[in-house]
């Protein structure tokens, strides 16, 4: 059992660390927002919430959402709130929102598999995905492109993430929050 959980940790430290090496900014938000009411609830398409203490999602083969026991469809419920932490859908599941405001960012952790004719081996890797206000639909961030094309309004927000890879780094090393606050300017209508 010991070797086994070696062997996994190893597995995702290595997928962990090479994920990361084809775009600088993967991985580099930060942290998540902590919404400033304290209840637990769960918000509908049409923006109303029911507050409850307890939020259950089966995560897998599950098309149903409870708080204290009453269900509902996940094709209702645009998102919820758990422990202070916003989580809005995605298609059929639900992924952890790390920045709020007019662009919010949210973050998932992708799992692929693939058989090359004798082994399977998996992939794990982060994503993070952006959205508008007022849209229902999440995109991808594939590339520090799709960012810097969603900031390009600001022109505050987009000389941040304007600059080279090498640049970048030194940036996020300096300041793990680099990116946050990039798009947190943005969001404050250029304000800072």
């Amino acid at each position: 059992m010991k070797k086994i959980s070696i062997l996994l940790f190893a597995t995702i430290l290595a997928c962990s660390l090479t994920s990361c090496s084809s775009n600088v900014f993967m991985g580099r938000f930060s942290g998540e927002t902590r919404m400033p009411e304290r209840s637990n609830y769960l918000e509908f398409d049409e923006g109303q919430k029911v507050y409850g203490q307890k939020v259950s999602w089966g995560k897998l083969f599950s098309n149903s959402i409870s708080i204290d026991g009453q269900k509902f469809k996940v094709s209702e419920v645009k998102g919820y709130v758990s422990n202070g932490i916003y989580y809005g859908r995605m298609k059929s599941t639900y992924i952890r929102r790390v920045v709020s405001g007019k662009l919010c960012i949210y973050y998932d952790i992708v799992t692929s598999r693939t058989y090359d004719g004798q082994r399977w081996s998996d992939n794990i890797s982060e994503a993070y995905y952006m959205q508008n206000a007022g849209e229902k639909e999440m995109k991808r961030i594939y590339k520090s492109t799709d960012l810097k094309k969603a900031l390009e309004s600001c022109p505050t927000a987009y000389a941040l993430v304007n600059i080279s890879n090498k640049e970048m780094r030194r940036a996020i090393r300096k300041n793990p929050s680099y990116l946050n606050d990039a798009v947190a300017l943005y969001n404050n209508n250029c304000m800072q």
